[in-house]
């Protein structure tokens, strides 16, 4: 489960109490391609990618940045080979 919500809703439900420093903000904003993804086991079968209220900036923080469309795939290639399914949770814009 990767929450994209700055809301949080499904890192709050999964884990509230949730002991990693990074988040999917630091994930898309970071341009080292070298650091690995922020993953927590929360149950069997199921780990999150924690959302965090800076997730509200990412527009602004992303904004004229040629390849900001691809981020999200290309730091998930690492991850290929280790899950059969992934969910994504992100709020719809109006």
């Amino acid at each position: 489960m990767i929450d994209l919500d700055s809301q949080g809703d499904s890192t709050f439900a999964l884990s509230p109490q949730s002991k990693l420093d990074k988040t999917t903000f630091d994930l898309l904003t970071d341009e080292s391609t070298a650091s690995p993804p922020p993953v927590e086991s929360v149950a069997d079968n199921l780990d999150l990618m924690p959302a965090s209220k800076r997730l509200s900036q990412l527009d602004i923080i992303l904004a004229g940045r040629i390849d900001a469309q691809f981020i999200l795939k290309d730091k998930l290639e690492q991850l290929d080979d280790d899950y059969d399914l992934v969910v994504i949770e992100y709020k719809l814009s109006p």
